[in-house]
């Protein structure tokens, strides 16, 4: 329910701003967290574009990755992630929020060390499965966190932040792996990762939890350093104690996860985890430059990284200003509606360049004109079989099927795509996801919701190289356009509206 108005007696505009200004500012401290995670997830772009260039390790040795390993590098982080959520749960129960924030990304600093020296295939994958426990953990304990401190008024851009510092994550590193090869670049997510840690020393604790915990004295002092002298504290408390008492009952955490009503907003929550990956949205995310290499983009794949991120983040900005605005269930579905159609444009492109692919020629056949092109080379397994080249389609080519000139068409849609799900299905569920429950179970239920979520991530990653060969690329893009035109109808039907609604 919405704070009551009486709550607040007689506080000026200029108070009510620097209420609000503090309790962001202390927000944007908590989401530096999930700025590591947004480098976790987009580093891999920077590994391969370079291994491809030099595969040569910061100790001197060679990497040679297959396709399945290089999938490996962006989805064993959500294998990883599963530990780190399970315990989450118990965590921030014992430890509290800000205790819990600093610990979980203990990990993820040794992972970011692991990868900057690793040597072979083994030591990233495991330095990954570190930043994969930190991701798991910290994104529990940010989305918790801030979910608990902000008044209702603003928690909608409050909640939107941790999805906008990661997608700032995801253009630093994108922009620095311009000047840094991959394994200076770990170093660099290291440092940050070190400045969120310190930074969680100086954060108050959630006073919600504090109130679950029994400690209202605590409560009281941290709800006043956050509401100002004008905000009636004695009612927030008596509001976060009812609010605890009504859904979790009088037993709290696990068991309380058992109730239907907790169990169909859990479900409602995977489901859309469910329709946001299989949308396409981490597979692009993490293969950026690999989509855009293959679908042909005019702009170099490097810039053409940088500008869909910058989008992105720019995507989550706007997002900030929608939340509170239109609400949650709103921002979903138009998100899903842009991204289906982007995603049948992206499809349609994909299968007419393809059409234009002309036959593997032997090496003596090659054209003089074909020497600028970009070459594949088929080598022999068999007896009698020929050395042969592949070449990508001529602008003749092109021409005959009428894609001469629209090889912006690929870069535009995944901007567009990458804009519009930042304005919802990137970011509503995270907020769902604790906004749905009360701070009794609230650690635990996010918890299961993340843990499916990053079972879901990892298929989605995974399985990418695999549908990519059964569905070809257009059929892919347009299978993640169905079901982000389903996920639309299903977002109407069955998110709960929580914008402007306490959560306790």
């Amino acid at each position: 329910m919405p704070l009551p108005d009486e709550n607040v007696i007689n506080e000026s505009t200029l108070r009510r701003r620097i209420r609000y200004c503090k309790q962001v500012v202390l927000a944007m401290g908590a989401s530096l967290g999930m700025a590591t995670m947004g480098m976790t997830v987009t580093w891999p772009n920077a590994l391969l574009r370079d291994l491809r260039v030099d595969n040569t390790t910061l100790v001197g040795t060679q990497l040679h990755l297959a396709d399945w390993q290089k999938d490996l590098m962006g989805s064993v982080v959500f294998v990883g992630s599963l530990p780190g959520l399970l315990v989450a749960g118990w965590v921030l129960g014992r430890l509290g929020r800000r205790r819990s924030m600093a610990l979980g990304a203990v990990p993820g600093l040794l992972g970011w060390v692991l990868v900057a020296l690793g040597a072979n295939v083994s030591m990233l994958a495991v330095g990954r499965m570190l930043q994969g426990f930190t991701l798991g953990m910290v994104s529990v304990a940010a989305t918790t966190y801030i979910t608990e401190l902000p008044d209702a008024s603003i928690r909608g851009f409050a909640c939107v932040l941790p999805t906008l510092f990661s997608e700032a994550g995801n253009l630093f590193v994108a922009s620095l792996s311009l000047v840094l090869p991959w394994h200076h670049l770990a170093f660099v997510c290291a440092s940050v990762t070190v400045l969120f840690i310190a930074i969680t020393f100086l954060l108050p604790e959630s006073p919600s939890y504090l109130v679950v915990c029994k400690e209202e004295s605590r409560a009281r002092k941290v709800l006043a350093v956050l509401r100002g002298p004008d905000v009636d504290v004695e009612e927030e408390l008596r509001i976060l104690k009812k609010q605890n008492e009504g859904l979790a009952g009088d037993s709290p955490g696990w068991r309380s996860l058992l109730k239907g009503v907790v169990v169909r907003r859990v479900l409602v929550v995977v489901a859309l985890f469910l329709i946001q990956s299989f949308s396409g949205l981490m597979v692009f995310v993490s293969n950026a430059s690999r989509i855009l290499r293959s679908v042909g983009s005019a702009m170099d794949e490097r810039l053409s990284t940088i500008v869909v991120f910058g989008v992105e983040l720019l995507g989550c900005a706007c997002s900030c200003c929608l939340q509170d605005r239109i609400g949650r269930r709103r921002s979903v579905v138009l998100s899903l509606v842009v991204m289906a159609a982007a995603l049948v444009a992206m499809g349609t492109y994909a299968f007419l360049a393809g059409s234009a692919a002309p036959a593997v020629l032997e090496v003596a056949d090659l054209p003089a004109q074909s020497l600028n092109s970009t070459f594949y080379l088929h080598v022999p397994r068999d007896e009698g079989e020929q050395l042969r080249v592949g070449v990508e389609p001529s602008m003749g080519v092109m021409k005959e099927v009428g894609l001469a000139g629209w090889e912006w068409v690929p870069l535009g849609c995944l901007v567009i795509y990458m804009f519009v799900m930042c304005l919802g299905i990137r970011t509503v569920p995270y907020i769902l996801a604790a906004e749905y429950f009360p701070t009794t179970i609230r650690p635990q239920a996010t918890s299961v919701c993340m843990t499916f979520a990053s079972f879901i991530i990892f298929a989605a990653l995974q399985t990418y190289s695999l549908l990519l060969e059964a569905l070809t690329q257009a059929g892919l893009y347009w299978t993640y356009g169905a079901v982000a035109a389903c996920g639309a109808l299903f977002s109407l039907v069955f998110i709960t509206e929580t914008s402007g609604k306490t959560v306790g």
